[in-house]
């Protein structure tokens, strides 16, 4: 016989392990964009944030892929690399998640131009 008790406590565990799965997604992604700003803040003259910065938001990603601002930082730091076709797949990739994104919107158009 199925044991009820057992399965709601393991749904229980399950429930608690995403929730600190999607906060440690969460403050990987916060640092990346810290990275980003830094980056911004050199006048875009320190590319190696912008690896300190991707190698975050992968991590992200591993621990939460539903985040397409995630996809759209990483786009955004393809674009800067001028690696266009990453930038194309992390843009997709945010554009499926989230096809409204206004900020996806802006970095399609620069690709554009």
């Amino acid at each position: 016989m199925l044991d009820f008790q057992a399965l709601a406590s393991a749904r229980q565990e399950a429930g608690a392990r995403d929730q600190d799965r999607q906060k440690r997604s969460e403050e990987l992604y916060k640092r990346a964009v810290a990275f980003l700003a830094q980056f911004q803040q050199s006048q875009y003259t320190q590319k190696a944030l912008l690896k300190q910065a991707a190698t975050l938001l992968h991590e992200s990603l591993l621990l939460n892929n539903r985040n397409p601002y995630a996809y759209l930082c990483l786009g955004y730091i393809f674009f800067v690399l001028n690696d266009l076709p990453r930038t194309h797949r992390y843009l997709n990739a945010a554009r499926r998640l989230s096809p409204n994104l206004p900020e996806a919107r802006l970095l399609q158009e620069c690709l554009a131009s």
